[in-house]
C-alpha cells in the first residue's frame, strides 16, 4: 500500500518538484496551493493523508496557521510547515507546530 501526503505550497514549480521527489519514494501526493484549501482536503475526509508538508510562506493561509487549524480537528496526521531555506529560527517554530 502506498503512502498519500499532501503539500500546500503556492509555488507550482516547487510543488512539481516536491512530487517527483515524493513519487521517487512510492508516495502518492495532491498538491493544494494555499494552507486553507489543505485545511479543506483534510477535514473533507474523503481523501486519507499520511502526512502533510506546509509552505510557511503562501497567500490566502500561511503553513504556520494550516497546521495550528489542522492541530484543532486532527493531532494524528503529521504537519510540518517547511521552506526550502530554513533558518535556524523557522525550523524552531516549524517544530514546536509538530
Amino acid at each position: 500500500m502506498e503512502s498519500m501526503s499532501s503539500s500546500c505550497e503556492d509555488s507550482t514549480i516547487n510543488a512539481q518538484i516536491i512530487k517527483r521527489l515524493l513519487e521517487l519514494e512510492k508516495i502518492q501526493s495532491d498538491w493544494a496551493a494555499d494552507g486553507a484549501q489543505g485545511i479543506q482536503w483534510v477535514q473533507s475526509g474523503e481523501i486519507h493523508f499520511d502526512a502533510i508538508l506546509m509552505d510557511i510562506r503562501m497567500p490566502v493561509m500561511d503553513g504556520y496557521e494550516a497546521t495550528r487549524q489542522i492541530r484543532k480537528f486532527n493531532r494524528d496526521i503529521p504537519s510540518s510547515p517547511c521552506r526550502p531555506t530554513l533558518i535556524p529560527r523557522t525550523w524552531h517554530n516549524a517544530w514546536q507546530l509538530g
